[in-house]
């Protein structure tokens, strides 16, 4: 009888199989649609300043969206149009920055400062030069290997979202709107779920939808 270890394990390697099988335009294409779907949602809109309704939303008491995101493996969706419509609109752009076992985020202030990042780190991704552990964030976009319409989401395996969001639970008792971000080849029927593991609010897909978890039964 499989496991949830071993039904992961598979599952990520029939999910990078299919991944391995883009090619750069397509990902590009993704990546682009995605974008433009996100640049719609609701409470990413006005992202200079927090109205009322995006306030009680995401529980949000700044004037401007502190948003969480990530740099792109080369098979994952790129987020990098997103990320300038962001910081000229007036958003604080967070990144993470992985130390030790852990996952730490880092403000990003400008374009000027997005675009100077250089790769470090066992997966060769750009990160901030100096990050915090503990940071409070109103939305993050979350990537991850896959992901369901309700939310569940499979991660790499290193458990470096799965474990800031427990302590980001623990320490503030709430958690900032969750966003899982697919590939439309991310996207699965159904995935194994740990105690550990923490649905996302949205999931939005490389084909331009957005799915509001809790509302699919």
């Amino acid at each position: 009888m499989s496991t949830p270890l071993s039904t992961k394990k598979a599952l990520r390697r029939e999910i990078a199989a299919k991944l391995c099988g883009l090619s750069k335009n397509a990902i590009h294409l993704q990546s682009q649609r995605l974008c433009a779907r996100l640049a719609t949602a609701s409470w990413l809109q006005a992202t200079d300043h927090v109205t009322e309704s995006q306030a009680k939303m995401i529980g949000s008491t700044e004037s401007s969206l502190h948003i969480g995101s990530y740099m792109a493996m080369p098979v994952e969706a790129n987020l990098a149009s997103l990320h300038m419509a962001l910081l000229t609109s007036g958003c604080v752009l967070h990144l993470p920055r992985c130390e030790g076992r852990k996952l730490h985020w880092g403000s990003v202030k400008n374009v000027t400062e997005l675009q100077s990042l250089t790769p470090r780190g066992r997966y060769g991704i750009c990160e901030p030069k100096t990050a915090m552990e503990h940071v409070p964030l109103d939305i993050v976009l979350v990537p991850g290997v896959a992901f369901t319409i309700k939310g569940a989401r499979l991660g790499h395996g290193a458990g470096y979202y799965d474990s800031w969001l427990n302590d980001y639970l623990a320490r503030h008792g709430s958690l900032p709107l969750l966003v899982g971000v697919a590939l439309a080849e991310q996207l699965v029927a159904q995935l194994p779920q740990e105690p550990h593991d923490v649905r996302m609010d949205y999931v939005v897909t490389g084909d331009g939808k957005l799915y509001d978890c809790k509302a699919i039964k």
